[in-house]
């Protein structure tokens, strides 16, 4: 059994280091999009992984624009050949992959009694297996490496029902969580660490299309009052894809704004105080 190695360093700047760190990225969009920006600031070297070319090259002029090193590879998450591929390609250009940041997932809102196998499929596909599926790829790549960090994108649904109509987005989301578990068990001998973030409703297009009133229950639901900006996310992604999070693995980090946390009755809007 490898022992893991010992970070003792407690200079901020040395622990958040990810200069010339070759970072993957599923899903150009949304929270990959931010995610890659944020790294790329950070002088890491961003790889974006997507079904939509049109997606990732508008991101990657994006990251140019602002003098990231960004490329890209192109395919489908839900196809584990496809990733495979995928991942074979970044480790013909850069050599390694350091950090993995599993953002691609998708949802299907229906009555859970309505859901076809089509939908079903379409979700677990993409959420579940294509999480198993980079997770392998990559765990592959880092384990001759001896060294990883793969931070999967998990959800405050996946720990509890947050809402209606979502059955099989919650079910894939419980599941990246258990995934996560089990991959940090199995890679730990090989100095890899394998978190996720649970983040609540995120303010990007994957909600924005909903109605006013959408967002005003969400922004019920936590005592922030508010959804979640994606930027708000990148604090918690450096954290467990650097030296920082050495001995933290087989966690979900809840950024949540308490959501799952805390459930006070307030006073103040009941007009008692």
């Amino acid at each position: 059994m490898k022992m893991k190695p010992v970070v003792t360093n407690i200079k901020v700047d040395e622990l958040f280091n990810f200069t010339d760190k070759v970072v993957f990225i599923t899903g150009a969009g949304g929270v990959g999009r931010i995610c890659a920006k944020g790294f790329g600031l950070q002088k890491a070297r961003i790889v974006l992984f997507d079904v939509k070319d049109e997606v990732c090259e508008k991101t990657c002029s994006e990251l140019k624009g602002l003098g990231i090193e960004a490329a890209y590879v192109t395919g489908n998450i839900a196809e584990q050949k496809s990733v495979n591929a995928a991942v074979d390609e970044v480790v013909s250009k850069y050599g390694r992959i350091d950090i993995l940041i599993h953002t691609a997932g998708v949802t299907k809102n229906k009555v859970c009694t309505e859901h076809t196998q089509e939908d079903v499929d379409f979700v677990i596909d993409i959420n579940l297996k294509g999480t198993i599926y980079v997770n392998q790829a990559v765990a592959r790549v880092m384990k001759k490496q001896n060294y990883g960090k793969i931070v999967d994108i998990g959800s405050v649904g996946g720990a509890l029902s947050h809402m209606d109509v979502t059955m099989t987005y919650e079910a894939s989301k419980a599941g990246v969580h258990a995934i996560v578990k089990s991959f940090a068990n199995e890679m730990a001998p090989y100095n890899i660490n394998v978190n996720a973030i649970a983040p609540f409703w995120i303010n990007t297009p994957f909600i924005s299309h909903q109605p006013k009133e959408y967002f005003e229950a969400v922004q019920r639901l936590t005592p922030f009052k508010r959804c979640l900006e994606a930027e708000e996310l990148v604090g918690a992604a450096y954290y467990l894809a650097s030296d920082a999070s050495n001995f933290v693995t087989g966690q979900v980090l809840f950024v949540d704004g308490g959501y799952t946390s805390v459930h006070a009755m307030s006073m103040e809007e009941l007009g008692l105080i």
